[in-house]
C-alpha cells in the first residue's frame, strides 16, 4: 500500500501574490498539478493534499481530481505539524507514505520511482531525497555515516558554523514506513529557532534512515519567490528544447524561444529566434517558424513557413507561407 501526501498549506508570502503559491503557473500548469503528475506512474492507493492558507481556492482548482482527500492544517506550524494532521486519516493504514512538496515542480517520475524502490528494497524506516549543491544557503543539511545511514538533518538556522560547510542538502521529499513514522510523530517538539515542528526531527528517532542523492540538483528546486519561479521556468524550458533538439528540431537561438508541454514537431523543423508556442501546437515536417512568431493552439501542416506572425486556434494546410506581419485569428 502507498499513500502520497502533498504539502500545500503554506502562505507563500514571498511570492507577493493574491493567489496561493501552489496555484502559481509554471509554463501554464500550476505547481501542484505538476507535483500530482509526477507521482502518476507509481499509482498510489491514497492521494492526500494538506491545505491551509486559502484552502478553498486550492480545493476549487483541484476539483477535477476526485481521488484527492484534502486534509486541513490550521494553524501552519511546520512540516512535522502538517504530517501530524494525517494521523487520524491514516489511523488504520498499513504501508508507505510518500511526502512531496507542492512547490517542487521539476521532480521526475523516474526519481520518485527510484526513491520508492530503494526504500522498499532496504526495508527502511525512511528514505529521503538529497542533493549536493554548490551554494547550499537556505537548505537543511544532511549528516550521514560511512555506510550512508542518515544520522540527522539540521535546519540551516540551527546549524553551527562547522555544520554549515556540509553541502549535502535535504530536498524535503521523503518515503516513510507509516507505522514507524506514526509511532514517533507525537513526540516531535517545536523547540528550535523557528518554533516550528519539523518532519526532519523524525530522522533521528527512526530505526533505519537512508537517503537517495539525485544526479541533478535542479530537479529538486523549490519555489519561494518570483526569482526562483523564473529559474525553474528557465530549467523547464531548457529541458523541453533539449528534448526536441534530440528529436531533430533545429533552434537557431534556443534561449530566445519558449515551448508548451503539449508541442509536437515533425522532422526537419527549424525554429527561428524569438518564437513562442502556447497550448496544444502540432507542427508538420519541413516547417520554418519565425523569427518573432507566436503559435497558440494551432496545427500546421508540412512545408509551412511563418514569418513575424501570430497564429491562434487555426489549422494551416501544407505548403503555406504566412507573413510577415500576419495575424490568423481563432478558427
Amino acid at each position: 500500500m502507498l499513500a502520497v501526501a502533498i504539502l500545500a498549506a503554506g502562505k507563500g508570502t514571498r511570492m507577493k501574490s493574491a493567489f496561493p503559491k501552489v496555484l502559481q503557473p509554471l509554463n501554464g500548469v500550476s505547481l501542484i498539478e505538476r507535483v500530482l503528475s509526477s507521482c502518476k506512474s507509481i499509482n498510489p492507493d491514497r492521494h492526500l493534499v494538506i491545505v491551509g492558507h486559502q484552502s478553498q481556492e486550492v480545493k476549487h482548482a483541484l476539483n477535477n481530481h476526485s481521488e484527492i482527500e484534502f486534509v486541513q492544517q490550521t494553524p501552519q506550524k511546520g512540516t512535522g505539524h502538517a504530517v501530524q494532521q494525517l494521523q487520524p486519516i491514516l489511523q488504520n493504514f498499513q504501508g508507505d507514505l510518500l511526502v512531496l512538496n507542492g512547490d517542487v515542480p521539476l521532480l521526475k517520475q523516474s526519481t520518485i520511482y527510484s526513491l520508492l524502490k530503494k526504500h522498499r528494497e532496504n526495508q527502511a524506516s525512511v528514505t529521503l531525497l538529497t542533493a549536493k549543491v554548490s551554494d547550499p544557503k537556505g537548505y537543511g543539511r544532511v549528516f550521514t555515516n560511512e555506510a550512508g545511514k542518515v544520522n540527522a538533518i539540521i535546519e540551516e538556522k540551527d546549524c553551527t558554523p562547522e555544520q554549515l560547510k556540509n553541502t549535502l542538502t535535504n530536498a524535503g521529499i521523503y518515503c516513510f514506513n507509516w507505522k514507524e513514522l506514526n509511532h514517533v510523530l507525537s513526540s516531535l517538539s517545536d523547540n528550535n529557532a523557528q518554533n516550528e515542528i519539523y518532519i526532519t526531527d523524525t530522522i533521528g528517532k527512526l530505526s533505519k534512515s537512508i537517503h537517495l542523492e539525485v544526479d541533478n540538483p535542479t530537479e529538486v528546486s523549490g519555489i519561494n519567490d518570483r526569482i526562483q519561479m523564473a529559474q525553474c521556468e528557465a530549467i523547464h524550458q531548457e529541458n523541453l528544447r533539449n528534448h526536441w533538439m534530440k528529436e531533430g528540431v533545429t533552434f537557431i537561438d534556443p534561449p530566445s524561444c519558449t515551448l508548451s508541454d503539449e508541442c509536437q514537431f515533425g522532422n526537419d523543423v527549424v525554429i527561428e529566434p524569438q518564437t513562442h508556442f502556447r497550448g496544444v501546437c502540432i507542427v508538420g515536417n519541413n516547417c520554418r517558424i519565425g523569427p518573432g512568431s507566436l503559435i497558440k493552439d494551432s496545427t500546421l501542416g508540412n512545408l509551412v513557413t511563418v514569418i513575424n506572425s501570430v497564429i491562434s486556434n487555426a489549422k494551416v494546410l501544407n505548403n503555406v507561407v504566412i507573413g510577415p506581419f500576419s495575424h490568423l485569428r481563432p478558427n
